[in-house]
């Protein structure tokens, strides 16, 4: 067709003047990369959330057997103690202080970093783009 009139006449390779097809992974990247921050980072604000709800129901500054408290309570176990536990087998609390949430959350930032500058495009909550 009109490409290849107009690639004859200049001489060229028709396929040269045609527009190079985005490749899937351009533009899934990005977004994949920002889902990922997004939701480590979410997960770092439920191990927040999870030492402030232990810390308030220690305490008595929240009543923890009111049932909306409980059941939030029970809800922020189940979400992050998975990756607790493996961590609390190696790190045991020491002086009655679990140290558990601050290694899963350091933890999380460095493969959060790792996974950015290994892809060379930080996007995202915390990143640049």
């Amino acid at each position: 067709g009109v490409e290849r009139n107009l690639a004859k006449r200049l001489g060229i390779d028709a396929g040269a003047i045609r527009p190079r097809e985005p490749k899937p992974r351009d533009d899934m990247l990005p977004a994949l990369l920002w889902l990922f921050n997004t939701v480590v980072i979410l997960y770092i604000l439920a191990l927040i959330a999870f030492v402030l709800m232990s810390w308030l129901t220690t305490y008595k500054v929240i009543d923890g057997h009111n049932p909306p408290i409980e059941r939030f309570d029970r809800a922020l176990a189940a979400l992050t103690d998975p990756a607790l536990k493996p961590v609390r087998r190696v790190i045991p609390a020491i002086g009655g202080l679990d140290f558990s949430p601050v290694v899963v959350i350091l933890l999380l930032e460095f493969l959060r970093r790792l996974v950015d500058a290994l892809l060379s495009t930080p996007v995202g909550p915390g990143g640049s783009g």
